[in-house]
């Protein structure tokens, strides 16, 4: 290859790809469910915050696996083009490939750091993840390290988030892609003993899993023993990783991925544009420092 970097490159295209797959196949599946009832809900009193618990009893909203089988494809695309990096920083260090044990060899990777301890360990640990990589390129990958983002954003930093997806496929289970209620309506078709007040709002950490509260209705006592029926008419996010947007992070990751790309490489426009007509126009865009 004329570039080091093409490989590294093609992967990060392919995960792009596989990326717009994925989200053409939720689009065309449909998360719209507020023009009809989304499964079945119930609500709980809750005298000490005088107030209906809704919780998910069962719903019409069955994601397919194939999902979860996708977004591993994207998951370890985007990580073998960071690997891939590292790969070519090490050949064109002080200690090449050549000059290392199979031990070391099989060691190389890109380290993606919650703290700064964190990275220094796996720079100059006892088994270096990046060995012999000239100072200038060690500077530029820390530049782009998690924990540079400070503690409490560094959880959620698209990196941090693709190295938890990526052990976990891996080694676990299969990452789901599960669901969020982001909008919609709850109605309420009986009411006893009570008067409704107010609703209240989604906790934005909570899955939308079977038994899962997911929204409130508060009331004013009127009687003994309240009691409410509903239905629930909601659209739901597709969200990964506990609780993160999934298109969120799609587009937080084609550019944190990319930018590093950048940093040593010219994006080949030619070989992308052999994988995917659209994909150099569309994510040259999203690699553009103006739109930070």
């Amino acid at each position: 290859m004329a570039d080091p970097f093409e490989s590294a490159w093609l992967k990060w295209a392919w995960a792009v790809v596989e990326s717009n797959a994925l989200q053409a196949d939720i689009d065309a599946f449909g998360l719209d469910f507020k023009g009809k009832e989304f499964g079945r809900v119930r609500a709980d009193y809750q005298p000490n915050h005088h107030r209906f618990a809704i919780s998910l009893v069962s719903t019409n909203a069955v994601f397919p696996q194939r999902w979860g089988l996708r977004l591993g494809n994207i998951v370890h695309n985007y990580r073998s083009c960071l690997d891939h990096i590292a790969w070519t920083l090490v050949e064109r260090g002080h200690t090449p490939p050549t000059k290392l044990s199979e031990s070391q060899r099989k060691g190389v990777y890109f380290p993606i750091a919650l703290t700064r301890d964190e990275f220094n360990g796996a720079i100059q640990g006892k088994r270096p993840k990046l060995p012999g990589v000239r100072r200038a390129d060690i500077a530029v990958v820390r530049r782009h390290q998690p924990y540079k983002r400070g503690k409490r954003a560094s959880h959620w930093h698209a990196l941090s988030v693709l190295d938890r997806l990526s052990r976990h496929d891996k080694h676990r289970t299969i990452q789901p892609v599960a669901g969020y209620p982001f909008d919609g309506l709850v109605e309420i078709t009986h009411v006893r003993n009570c008067v409704p007040t107010r609703q209240g709002k989604n906790r934005p950490r909570d899955k939308l899993d079977i038994g899962a509260e997911f929204a409130w209705i508060y009331v004013r006592k009127t009687g003994a023993n309240p009691a409410m029926r509903v239905k629930a008419h909601i659209r739901v996010k597709p969200i990964v990783d506990e609780y993160l947007w999934l298109n969120e992070w799609f587009t937080k990751t084609v550019v944190a991925v990319g930018r590093i790309l950048q940093d040593f490489s010219e994006m080949p426009q030619e070989l992308l544009e052999g994988l995917d007509a659209s994909l150099t126009q569309t994510e040259s865009r999203a690699l553009d420092p103006a739109s930070s």
